[in-house]
């Protein structure tokens, strides 16, 4: 009896156990262990973004590194520079940045999933400024103002928190729409630059970020 008692419960353990293991799962990797992927709203912001993925101990557990680059004239974006940066003094807009993110799936096949993560990012300006130059008229001196194109640069760190979905349409091919929250801190000479504005996206911002996007990309 106790021998027949003591196979029934290994024969259900032996089909419990497979079936709750495959309910908690693991996500599917198809075998690809990398993937690249670019953001699209980056190209109409005159921008690149290229982000690298790479699993690490398990299917869970990935790391992503992230490389932008940016230039914008305003003969060509003066809108659209006044509106992402909230300055109008802007002539030119060149720099690049680098993000580290490490991202943890929920579910199977790499559906839901958290980040956090470092950002860094470097902005080189030409900005539309005044300057006082000296002159003497009746053994006085006097100042003069000269409106002319000054470069300033910007050095902005922060770290974030994101949310974000991952889908496939095909196999190899993933669709990322993610948004989150963070902490941005600005860095540049403010004996020279004076902000118009607290926009959120300025150059000289610092305080609370709320940031949104979509991935497109391919598994390897």
């Amino acid at each position: 009896m106790k021998g027949s008692l003591f196979l029934r419960i290994l024969i259900m353990a032996c089909t419990l156990l497979p079936a709750c293991a495959a309910a908690q799962g693991t996500p599917r990797t198809d075998g690809y262990g990398h993937s690249l992927a670019v953001q699209p709203l980056y190209i109409f912001n005159q921008g690149v973004r290229v982000d690298y993925e790479r699993q690490l101990s398990s299917p869970y557990h990935w790391l992503q590194v992230s490389g932008k680059g940016y230039y914008m004239h305003r003969a060509d974006d003066a809108g659209l520079l006044t509106l992402l940066f909230g300055d109008d003094r802007i002539e030119t807009l060149s720099g690049a940045g680098a993000e580290l993110n490490y991202k943890y799936f929920f579910l199977k096949r790499r559906h839901l999933y958290v980040s956090a993560g470092l950002s860094y990012g470097y902005f080189h300006t030409k900005l539309h400024g005044v300057d006082f130059s000296g002159f003497r008229e009746d053994d006085l001196t006097l100042y003069r103002p000269h409106y002319r194109l000054q470069s300033q640069d910007f050095n902005r760190a922060g770290f974030n928190t994101f949310f974000g979905i991952q889908t496939s349409p095909y196999r190899r091919f993933f669709v990322d729409v993610y948004a989150g929250v963070g902490y941005a801190r600005s860095f540049y000479d403010r004996s020279r630059y004076y902000p118009d504005t607290g926009n959120m996206n300025g150059l000289s911002y610092s305080g609370p970020t709320v940031t949104a996007g979509v991935r497109i990309g391919i598994r390897f």
